[in-house]
């Protein structure tokens, strides 16, 4: 029997409500994912999915911006999940993550947004870190490419028919 409660994701990227904006700074307020009021709100714009529980209430979120890659010479989205405490062990990071990098690279094949090559990621949770030793992890297509100054795992995902340069 699966006891692992179905999660609904809501793509938000371009459309965020007064409501799910406040909505959105009080989980990340609770929960502690952001150290003030001041940072969720630099936040906000960058939120582009959430997975909602059973009971409507958001469980977990992923944020993206742009950002030049000086170490692979591209342009990439960057992207930030946050999983709220009682929801941990659902695997939702990646699942939540995987929705996004989907939705983006839906965007990049049909010539929307194409200045982003594919996604990076650093991976900052000792426990991914532990538990996520693979170089190609097949659950979000990630590649592993080293770590950074401060030990997180980085990893890159590049969109069907990205050109390098």
């Amino acid at each position: 029997m699966n006891t692992v409660p179905a999660y609904r994701f809501d793509n938000v990227w371009e459309e965020k409500s007064q409501e799910f904006q406040q909505e959105m700074l009080d989980f990340w307020l609770t929960e502690g994912a952001l150290p003030s009021r001041e940072a969720a709100l630099q936040r906000l714009p960058q939120v582009a999915m959430v997975a909602r529980d059973n009971s409507g209430a958001i469980a977990a979120v992923c944020t993206v911006y742009q950002q030049y890659c000086e170490r692979l010479e591209n342009w990439f989205y960057y992207s930030r999940a946050f999983t709220g405490k009682h929801h941990r062990q659902a695997g939702l990071s990646t699942d939540i993550f995987c929705q996004v990098r989907d939705y983006f690279e839906q965007r990049f094949c049909a010539g929307v947004d194409t200045r982003c090559i594919g996604f990076f990621a650093e991976i900052e949770s000792d426990i991914l870190k532990q538990h996520i030793n693979l170089g190609y992890r097949p659950s979000t297509k990630t590649v592993y490419i080293g770590k950074n100054e401060r030990g997180d795992h980085l990893r890159v995902y590049y969109f069907p028919g990205a050109r390098i340069i």
